[in-house]
């Protein structure tokens, strides 16, 4: 069979991530399981409907949201996106300690970046559960 995402309701809108989206992402944070990872999230709207077909990593490290680094990578990414018909439509963020599970005040603005940057009014901000990945395997 087909590998199959994740699906996640919001409101009104559901957000659809391909099993290529999930995989990247969780390969990022366990890579860096020590410190905190960010990248950005590509994708489509089609009606209700956000549908995440890919992401980018950026960082694995959290000062390096504070620098131009950022700005260059979310214009290429933007740049790229546009090549395959897609939007930067999100970020995700894995926190460095596990049991941080708060959404920091520097995402949030770059997930407003995000949205302003790219005319994408659903954008998204996703966080990862350190957690989950502490305690995956275990039960």
């Amino acid at each position: 069979g087909s590998a199959r995402g994740v699906e996640v309701r919001m409101a009104t809108e559901l957000y659809q991530l391909s099993a290529k989206t999930v995989s990247k992402v969780i390969l990022h944070a366990t890579k860096y399981a020590h410190g905190e990872v960010c990248g950005c999230l590509l994708g489509r709207q089609e009606e209700h409907t956000v549908i995440v077909e890919d992401c980018i990593p950026f960082f694995h490290k959290a000062e390096n949201k504070h620098s131009p680094l950022l700005e260059v990578a979310l214009a290429q990414s933007e740049s790229y996106a546009g090549t395959l018909g897609l939007k930067v439509c999100g970020f995700y963020q894995g926190n460095e300690l596990s049991d941080d599970g708060s959404l920091h005040a520097s995402t949030k603005k770059v997930g407003d970046s995000v949205r302003d940057r790219s005319a994408f009014p659903r954008a998204c901000l996703l966080l990862l559960d350190n957690d989950a990945f502490t305690t995956w395997g275990t039960s």
